[in-house]
């Protein structure tokens, strides 16, 4: 009855023969004493080290339980159990062992403070000590392997005879990344269309504005996806943009990721600049793969335009859609004037006999429609759409009525009582120069001499219905139109 009440409490505390031993009951005990009346003799609950349960001699060590049925110390532990590594796992260099020390049923523990780790048990061995946690029976420590191959991890309490062994393999062996960037999209090709950076070795450049699609391979099927990277720098590695990868396959199987590199929110310090990308990543073993690197060419060039035979002496403008309006000169007496769409390919040309000599100006986008405004020695106002001469049905000149051939300098808009006019210069650049104000909407010609020449190249700048230029003399003149004169 004793022995089984000990072994009930056992988790509590231990038993001990009280030093007033004979009892009748429990009163006759101390408080925390207990009376067998079957021998009369008192018990106490004992909570000192070595938690006996009964009395041995010589005294139980650590590791020992004292029974009071047999008075014969006994193991107070029935094992270790190793829960990492597990037998048969794949580890990478750094093995993180965790332990429990198992306690036999009934008892309290007592753990040591250390066990032994022992790497390939035998001649040779190499001893690691495993340390107790806070939390009870369990114990950690840290083995970092030394080359790849197959060990056998034994775990020892050598008080306690107790040993366990885990048989791993060590892979550190890191993975292999490939990278895959495709070529720029197609370009548009055409007559007088360069459509690539001719700069050596930026021929198949990405542009400022594209996205790049990188693809990232490895034979791999146990990379760590969070561990992949890629990291785009300059030339002299200054400055970095880190962007992580998208795994696309499946979990277990050969590794496929991919990012996608925003070209314009990374910065460009010049004109073109070749970026290097550089990729890193592991394994799920913590295998650092060797970085891969890929140079990428990015321009801010995308397109020229001039056919064979053509020089341009003007500045382009730019339309409300993007298309671009140019004008040319043959090497023959002749111009040519081209629309262009934004990807650089021809929209329309329409050919003159007299040189292009003012840069156009574009009006107002009205009805999905445009109108372009420049000279030649005429001057002419065409449909953005098709270049067919405006008002509509006009067959040539816009100044065929009113205005002598002699147009030079660039070409200035404003609106004027609703009506969108273009103002441009007519005359010799001498004393008889002149501001002409014309509107194909309203066949209006209207013309104002100068108190002064025009000087040929000077800018004519507007606000609202005022328009300033620089004359001949040095001075600033400044004018403005009622909308009829």
């Amino acid at each position: 009855m004793l022995g089984a009440l000990c072994v009930l409490i056992a988790p509590l505390a231990g038993c001990r023969i009280s030093p007033a031993r004979h009892c009748n009951n429990n009163a006759d005990c101390s408080s925390s004493g207990y009376c067998d009346t079957s021998q009369n003799i008192c018990f106490t609950l004992d909570a000192g080290p070595g938690n006996n349960l009964g009395v041995c001699t010589p005294a139980c060590s650590g590791w020992q339980v004292c029974p009071v049925a047999t008075n014969l110390c006994q193991p107070r532990y029935s094992g270790i159990t190793i829960t990492e590594p597990a037998q048969g796992a794949t580890v990478g260099r750094l093995v993180t062992v965790n332990v429990t020390l198992d306690v036999a049923a009934g008892y309290q523990r007592s753990d040591p403070a250390t066990l032994i780790l022992a790497v390939n048990p035998g001649e040779g061995e190499v001893h690691f000590p495993l340390i107790l946690t806070s939390t009870p029976g369990a114990y950690q420590g840290a083995w970092k392997a030394p080359a790849e191959g197959n060990y056998a991890l034994e775990v020892r309490y050598p008080d306690a005879a107790l040993t366990r062994q885990v048989q791993i393999t060590v892979n550190l062996t890191p993975p292999t990344f490939t990278l895959s960037i495709p070529e720029p999209a197609d370009r548009p090709v055409a007559t007088g269309l360069t459509n690539r950076d001719p700069a050596p070795g930026y021929d198949k450049a990405y542009r400022k504005e594209e996205k790049v699609t990188v693809t990232v391979n490895s034979t791999a099927n146990n990379v760590d996806p969070s561990s992949v990277m890629l990291t785009v720098t300059d030339a002299q590695s200054v400055g970095h943009t880190t962007l992580a990868v998208s795994q696309t396959s499946a979990a277990g199987s050969a590794y496929v990721g991919q990012a996608i590199i925003d070209l314009a929110a990374i910065p460009l310090n010049s004109f073109r600049e070749t970026k290097s990308i550089l990729l890193t990543g592991s394994d799920l073993l913590k295998n650092v793969a060797i970085s891969v690197s890929f140079t990428l060419p990015v321009t801010r060039f995308k397109w020229s335009y001039l056919p064979a035979g053509l020089q341009m002496d003007c500045s382009p403008a730019v339309g409300n859609l993007g298309t671009v309006y140019y004008g040319a000169t043959t090497s023959q007496i002749g111009g040519v004037l081209f629309a262009l769409n934004p990807n650089g390919t021809l929209k329309w040309s329409k050919p003159f006999t007299d040189d292009v000599k003012t840069s156009p100006a574009v009006g107002a986008l009205t009805g999905g429609a445009e109108t372009v405004y420049f000279a030649t020695s005429d001057f002419f106002a065409l449909s953005g759409t098709d270049g067919h001469t405006l008002p509509s049905g006009a067959a040539s000149k816009l100044n065929s009525s009113c205005v002598p051939s002699n147009f030079f300098g660039p070409v200035s808009l404003l609106t004027a009582g609703g009506v969108e006019t273009a103002i441009v210069t007519n005359g010799t650049g001498s004393n008889s120069s002149e501001l002409w104000a014309m509107q194909p909407s309203a066949s209006l010609c209207a013309n104002q001499r100068t108190s002064a020449s025009l000087i040929p190249s000077s800018s004519l700048v507007t606000n609202g219905v005022d328009i300033f230029f620089g004359n001949y003399w040095g001075y600033v003149e400044g004018y403005s139109f009622s909308g009829a004169s």
